[in-house]
């Protein structure tokens, strides 16, 4: 990813963050579960993918995993973990409002090739409210190469949090995230996705909502 340009949708990619917080994986497993804002997240974390960036700042958290051998500024494929305090408090609005702009930051880098699908929103337990869709750039302005994401956006208590799996290929072909349809990334990415409120002194692994 150039410095002139940012793919990552999320408005808490861009922001300059400076502390690090704990997120630990789940003990021989694939499932991720943490602390962000009001709740407990856990979410699969696809095979041979790592955590390679974690910051947050104010009420803007973020969270990047890339496979092996590959990082946050030279990758084929991330997964970003994003949660946004209190943007959830203006409700429906908030979250909709919250979702195009996720969707106009994607279209800002890409203006002449965006293309954005809206998919039928999978069983999040303990959202509120879910949003999916794919968002691809068919040639990345002046990378040589195409982009495609899919994601899912949920509100749970009054925070936003959005999971998404990003990938790179020759320009034109955006059909394939870890060699999967866009669909089939999508119930991979949410297969296990669920929020819980935060429990006081509830230390990992976090069995009120893992258990």
């Amino acid at each position: 990813m150039s410095a002139s340009y940012d793919l990552r949708p999320s408005p808490v990619a861009a922001a300059a963050i400076a502390a690090a917080l704990a997120f630990p994986a789940l003990a021989e497993g694939t499932l991720q579960a943490g602390p962000i804002w009001s709740q407990i997240v856990v979410f699969p974390l696809p095979e041979g993918f790592a955590s390679a960036f974690e910051t947050a700042r104010g009420g803007s958290y973020i969270q990047e995993f890339v496979p092996e051998g590959q990082t946050v500024t030279e990758w084929k494929e991330l997964v970003t973990l994003t949660g946004a305090r209190g943007h959830a408090a203006g409700g429906r609005e908030m979250f909709t409002g919250f979702v195009g702009e996720l969707a106009d930051g994607y279209a800002r880098a890409c203006p002449d090739s965006f293309r954005a699908t809206k998919v039928s929103s999978p069983e999040v337990p303990g959202a509120r409210e879910v949003f999916a869709g794919h968002l691809s750039c068919i040639n990345v302005p002046g990378a040589g190469y195409s982009e495609a994401m899919t994601f899912v956006a949920v509100r749970a208590g009054g925070d936003i949090f959005t999971l998404q799996w990003a990938a790179r290929d020759k320009p034109g072909s955006v059909k394939l995230i870890h060699g999967r349809a866009l669909d089939e990334s999508l119930r991979t990415l949410t297969r296990g996705f669920r929020l819980c409120p935060r429990v006081d002194g509830e230390v990992p692994p976090y069995p009120s909502c893992t258990d």
